[in-house]
């Protein structure tokens, strides 16, 4: 399984679970929850976020300057 794939495959579980804490949950406390989440996640050590950041931005001015 190639990187890509296992990024769609993740991607779309991520999805998955997004979604049915929204149903059980309600947006708010999902998205609450979530966002902790990711912040405990950064803290402890887990600081490709920001790079990830920023190569999803580097990527948009990539497909904005039409390469």
């Amino acid at each position: 399984m190639d990187k890509a794939m296992l990024t769609r495959i993740l991607g779309a579980a991520a999805g998955i679970a997004a979604g049915a804490l929204i149903l059980v949950l309600g947006f708010w406390k999902a998205f609450l929850l979530i966002v902790l989440a990711l912040l405990g996640w950064w803290i402890s050590g887990g600081c490709k976020l920001p790079a990830f950041v920023r190569q999803i931005l580097h990527m948009e001015e990539k497909t904005e300057d039409g390469e």
